[in-house]
């Protein structure tokens, strides 16, 4: 529990890095529920960090919003993530991730770190 607490109370990826390492050195190789935790709380770090309060995943769909892109940061994503659709109007950004969970993870891990790398390119207020 106390694990689950540090990892929940981590509030940047470099934290979580940090509190990997010392798990590993304290207990060795991190069982896969554990790296699912700290994959978990990354995302939900880098989406914060793009300014996404809502996330949600249904039928192999995410949906992340708001999202407020403009100029480069578009054309940017539409680049570099050509399966995600941007949705200015609702400021919706929308991905299909797939149906294994392993699959989602990664899918939308890739999404919040593509977000968190935009957000010095996103306007100030985010949306």
């Amino acid at each position: 529990i106390d694990i689950h607490r540090r990892v929940a109370a981590a509030a940047e990826v470099a934290d979580l890095g940090m509190l990997r390492e010392e798990l590993e050195d304290r207990f060795g190789p991190a069982p896969q529920p554990i790296l699912n935790l700290l994959a978990l709380q990354e995302v939900r770090v880098r989406f914060g960090q793009a300014g996404v309060r809502n996330v949600g995943l249904r039928g192999g769909r995410l949906v992340a919003s708001p999202v407020t892109l403009e100029g480069e940061a578009t054309a940017r994503l539409a680049r570099e993530m050509p399966a995600a659709r941007y949705e200015p109007g609702r400021s919706t950004l929308t991905l299909e991730v797939g149906e294994e969970p392993g699959e989602q993870l990664a899918r939308v891990g890739e999404l919040a770190g593509m977000l968190a790398s935009l957000a010095p390119e996103m306007p100030a207020d985010g949306a």
